[in-house]
Formats: structure tokens, sequence, C-alpha cells
């Protein structure tokens, strides 16, 4: 036992633990970048570039949906789904058998610029890095790791949620 109580193993366990988040988080803020420097190339947000391709891969989401798959707050989310309508990059129409739901869906410029977003790897250098460097076979057990990390530490609806639009993702045109 050490100072707090704990077991070697459990010891262990918990430095395991914090590595791995803290990497995943240090990993996450990094591609976040990355992204965003591309978005911007393209007259985007991060924030926006992920909302249309959320909207893309599962057209007619309500805000509370989209929220939950953008993992943003509601009122944020709202705030930036008023911006982009303004812009003329989504359009906002309440849902017809509930007028207290409101549905998104891309407009055509919203289409088109995340279209443009997603036009070359070049755009996102630590992704196309990853994409050259790292053995396409290790992948899979990685993120079956990642999975299982996340099924127990969050609700199961994002996990699931991940697991479908990947595969909406790889029909996607």
């Amino acid at each position: 036992m050490n100072e707090r109580g704990l077991s070697m193993e459990q010891n262990e366990k918990i430095i395991n633990f914090y590595q791995a988040v803290n990497l995943v988080r240090g990993i996450y803020k990094s591609v976040e970048r990355d992204w965003s420097e591309g978005a911007r190339k393209n007259g985007l947000t991060y924030t926006q570039q992920n909302v249309l391709w959320t909207v893309h891969l599962e057209e007619g989401l309500t805000v509370s949906q989209l929220a939950q798959r953008t993992i943003l707050q509601l009122p944020t989310l709202t705030e930036l789904l008023n911006r982009m309508d303004k812009k003329g990059l989504v359009h906002l129409e309440k849902d017809k058998n509930d007028a207290r739901v409101t549905r998104v869906s891309s407009t055509e410029l919203g289409e088109e610029l995340r279209k443009q977003a997603s036009s070359t790897i070049d755009q996102y250098p630590k992704m196309k890095a990853i994409l050259e460097k790292v053995d396409s076979g290790e992948l899979p057990n990685l993120i079956e790791e990642l999975y299982q990390f996340a099924e127990i530490i969050m609700d199961n609806e994002f996990p699931t949620y991940v697991k479908e639009s990947t595969e909406k993702f790889r029909q996607a045109k």
C-alpha cells in the first residue's frame, strides 16, 4: 500500500490512466489547431466545419441531437447556429409536428464550403503526417481500446454515434 492507501496495482492503473487521458487531450488539442487552420483557409471556424460535417452525415438533426453529436453545450450551439444561419451556411426550420423543435440542414453554400475544407489533405499537415507515418494495421487496435474507454466513462450514445457516423463517412462523397 502506498500513502494514498492504494495497492501497487491500483496505483499503476491510475498512473496509466493519467498518461492515457493526458496524451489523448494533447493529441486532440494539436489536431484541433490543425483543423482550425484548415477550416480558416476556407472561411470557416473549426466548430462551424464540425457542424457542417455532422449535418452532412445526418441531415435533419434537431438542435439537441446536433449538440450531443458535436459535444457542444446547447446554448453555445444555438448561438453558433444562429450566426451560421445568418451567413447562409445552415437552414434552421421548425419541426412540422412540434414547433418547439428546430431541425438543422446545410445550405448550398455550407455544403460547398464543407467540400472545399475537405478537398485536400494538404490543408491539414498533422493529419497528413499521421496518415504517412502511422502503421494503419495498428490503428484498429488503438481505436477499439479508445471505444472501451469511451463506453466506460461517457454516455454510451456518443461512442455509438461515432461508430455510426464513421460508416456514413466511409460512404460519403
